[in-house]
């Protein structure tokens, strides 16, 4: 291979072309946009009559033909190089620069036992001398860009070839650029659509019901993320009473929010044929068992029925810890009951308990994203700092005191799961 040794202003020329290059595809933000100069520049750089460019295709190992750039057949080369399809990294002499990241520079190419003639034949074209280099951005392969039959000359020459690998690094950067561009387009447009589920989400989380005979309540709902798998509602029923529930589907993000959403329906859906805690539970365990097993999630529930004048309250429970009950200032132990998290066989009993909230006392729901929350080190609260925070409130309502607790262990980490929180209390006389 020899050197052409240009003269000094064509020299000048090419060093310009790289310089506009730089400055050119640092403004282009569109990939539409960006292939077709990068090909109109590859020619200008190396003063050839055509070029290509080819995109790795990383899930496939593939080299696809993106765009081309042709003074001689037109439009009409874009279509055959599309129809071309793909070439598998080592194929012909795009796939072996490919491989090894390598360029190569073909003086002769039709007495060249590496040239592959079978696009020459289907284009009518003649091919007398290439350039082939890789695109890279380290060791990680972008594509390929080869260019076709000098102008002037018989064939392209090593100084040819140093001066495309230049523009080669330019055009490298301009697509990772591109990609970057492109990957926080889709994260600003991933963001919105997240904000608008989070807002829809909580839609679903009614404000607290109003106060009644000295009755009242108190929630908080908190996802890890924009959205989560945590769920509570508030329901009055003609009786007067109220029907609440806190409920934790397994997982995180869209697909927990999905089966929230899902979950919140079926229970306002059963409550118009019955309220008693036990068999109502029963019901939706087995309305939501095709969908939760299909999609492999699970629900822990706990739901019940509260009396605002009596202060009678009674609830079933599926796999979700126990509440806490606050009485005379002290914890006391709640009666136990018997339930399967829901969604793990379709037919399933739940047993029932109750007590009767007095005046100052608090009934707190939780799910276990609060007793589970996870400061910098990895430790969690645990039940015991959270009983503790509980004993030092004097009045209710209580459980705003344990939002507190988890952001002061959090210290500053992102939170690690959901957490809901929902008291009912009852005024001190």
């Amino acid at each position: 291979m020899s050197r052409s040794n240009p003269p000094d202003a064509q020299m000048a020329l090419r060093l310009k072309h790289l310089i506009d290059a730089s400055l050119m595809l640092g403004e282009v933000e569109s990939v539409t946009e960006l292939f077709p100069r990068l090909l109109k520049i590859a020619r200008q750089v190396t003063d050839a009559c055509a070029a290509s460019l080819m995109i790795y295709q990383p899930e496939s190992q593939t080299l696809r033909f993106a765009w081309v750039e042709d003074e001689i057949l037109g439009d009409k080369a874009l279509d055959l190089l599309h129809k071309a399809g793909e070439l598998k990294l080592g194929q012909g002499l795009a796939g072996w620069a490919a491989e090894n990241l390598e360029p190569v520079l073909i003086e002769d190419a039709q007495n060249d036992p590496r040239f592959n003639s079978s696009m020459d034949k289907s284009t009518g074209y003649t091919t007398r001398t290439l350039m082939t280099v890789p695109l890279h951005n380290g060791p990680e392969l972008l594509g390929v860009i080869t260019v076709l039959n000098a102008k002037q000359r018989q064939s392209f020459d090593l100084d040819d070839l140093d001066i495309m690998t230049s523009f080669a690094n330019l055009a490298s950067m301009a697509l990772v650029r591109n990609q970057l561009l492109e990957k926080r387009v889709q994260a600003e447009r991933m963001q919105v659509e997240m904000e608008s589920a989070a807002s829809i989400q909580r839609l679903f989380w009614p404000q607290p019901l109003k106060s009644r005979l000295g009755s009242h309540c108190w929630v908080m709902c908190r996802p890890a993320g924009f959205v989560g798998g945590d769920i509570y509602d508030l329901i009055p029923t003609e009786d007067g009473n109220w029907l609440f529930y806190v409920a934790d589907v397994s997982g995180k993000g869209i697909s927990a929010a999905l089966l929230t959403a899902a979950l919140s329906f079926r229970v306002r859906a059963e409550v118009l044929y019955c309220r008693e805690p036990g068999e109502l539970m029963s019901r939706i365990n087995a309305a939501m068992f095709e969908l939760l097993s299909g999609e492999g999630h699970f629900v822990t529930m706990l739901l019940g029925s509260y009396d605002p004048a009596s202060g009678q309250v009674t609830w079933a429970r599926a796999g979700h810890p126990d509440p806490i009950w606050m009485h005379e200032q002290k914890l006391r132990e709640v009666p136990s009951t018997e339930g399967l998290t829901l969604g793990v066989i379709d037919e399933a009993e739940f047993s029932t308990a109750g007590l009767t909230l007095m005046p100052g006392d608090s009934f707190v729901i939780y799910s276990d994203g609060l007793h589970e929350a996870e400061n910098p080190d990895k430790e969690i609260i645990g039940l015991e700092r959270v009983s503790e925070r509980l004993r030092q409130e004097p009045a209710p309502p209580r459980a705003p005191c344990l939002t507190e607790l988890a952001q002061t262990w959090y210290a500053g980490a992102e939170p690690n799961d959901d957490f809901t929180l929902l008291e009912l209390w009852r005024e001190p006389e």
